[in-house]
């Protein structure tokens, strides 16, 4: 019995992009074809109205693509702040425990100070 083991990767927004390019290319070649069989000429479809189509429905993809990207840059900086909150997080938490401990000693200082005075 064979076991084949499946690699999974994430595409890159490239071939993101060049696949949404293709399936909108066949999507307009088959509505081409769809209207050539159905008789549905009403007006004339040829291969340059097509091609025209088919270059605005990619532009409008690239747009897409592109807003993807920035949708994508804003999440690495937005991990990145997360990344430095966390770290001012932890120098808060320093100083408020350093802040602490004076005061124990301060309250410990006053202490053996009234000890002192009581034993005098």
């Amino acid at each position: 019995m064979h076991v084949s083991a499946k690699h999974t990767r994430q595409s890159s927004p490239q071939e993101v992009t060049q696949r949404e390019k293709l399936a909108t290319i066949l999507e307009a070649r088959s509505q081409l074809a769809e209207s050539k069989e159905t008789g549905n000429d009403s007006e004339p479809l040829n291969d340059e109205i097509v091609e025209r189509l088919t270059q605005q429905m990619i532009e409008k993809l690239g747009e897409k693509s592109s807003n993807l990207s920035k949708i994508l840059q804003q999440a690495v900086n937005l991990k990145k702040l997360k990344k430095e909150c966390d770290r001012m997080k932890t120098i808060v938490n320093v100083y408020e425990v350093k802040e602490e401990s004076f005061r124990i000693l301060a309250d410990a200082g006053q202490q053996l100070e009234s000890l002192i005075e009581d034993m005098k």
